[in-house]
């Protein structure tokens, strides 16, 4: 396991893995990293989902946009988002894209291709009230990535009632089991399709957008997660005298 950790780092690895032993509670983001952990450690945790403090259902009428917003790293395929706006002309694309160090390639080919897209805002990140109002204002948001623990855009993008359509993350498959989006199973023309029926299908648009809204409500709010955290603790302290 320790191959897979730190990018093959192992030194850093066979630390983190002490340190995870020596632990008195562990909380994973998600039941496949949990079982995970099990698996490969023989540890147990407890899971706890990314989660915010959820405002009131947001008007429907203000969303128009499809969006994207994340680091500008190869896995997490961005490029997909810009095909996706080459082939939906008509609607408007934002991007959010945040410069990585290690990825400067990735950044700088996204920021030259979007300049040829008429139709894609490109935005070289931006302050988090500016993040809550493009989720207000987005219609859609994609998710492309190759893989993700448990990302936050996805409680973002619930909270502000946006229908999330993923090419292929959905965490313990709470996308599908809840009907808050779409997932691709890794095929860029299911992707299309299911962001072009988003757009154009104001029925299926408003029904994903409140199950969304009620799956950030009922199990991704702050609110909640902080009782499982006191709880969490309260146990562990008893247990430890």
């Amino acid at each position: 396991m320790t191959d897979r950790l730190f990018s093959g780092q192992r030194f850093l690895a066979r630390c983190f893995i002490a340190a995870l032993r020596r632990a008195n509670a562990i909380v994973t983001q998600s039941v496949a990293q949990q079982r995970s952990l099990r698996q490969h450690l023989g540890l147990d945790s407890t899971v706890l989902y990314n989660s915010h403090p959820i405002p009131d259902f947001p008007p429907l009428a203000e969303k128009r946009s499809v969006l994207w917003i994340g680091r500008a790293t190869s896995y997490k395929r961005p490029d997909v988002f810009l095909t996706l706006a080459t082939r939906l002309p008509s609607h408007p694309f934002v991007m959010v894209a945040t410069f990585d160090a290690n990825h400067a390639s990735v950044f700088d080919a996204l920021r030259a291709r979007s300049a040829t897209l008429p139709n894609v805002t490109f935005l070289e990140g931006v302050p988090r009230a500016e993040v809550d109002r493009l989720f207000h204002q987005a219609r859609v948001y994609v998710l492309s990535s190759e893989a993700e623990g448990f990302p936050n855009v996805l409680v973002e993008a619930c909270r502000s009632a946006t229908p999330v359509v993923s090419l292929r993350v959905d965490p313990d498959g709470l996308i599908r089991a809840h009907g808050a989006g779409i997932v691709a199973d890794d095929d860029v023309e299911a992707l299309t399709r299911g962001v072009e029926s988003v757009l154009t299908d104001d029925g299926l648009f408003e029904r994903l957008g409140k199950h969304a809204y009620t799956l950030a409500r009922e199990q991704l709010n702050i609110d909640r997660t902080i009782d499982a955290y006191k709880k969490l603790f309260a146990t562990k302290d008893g247990a430890d005298g």
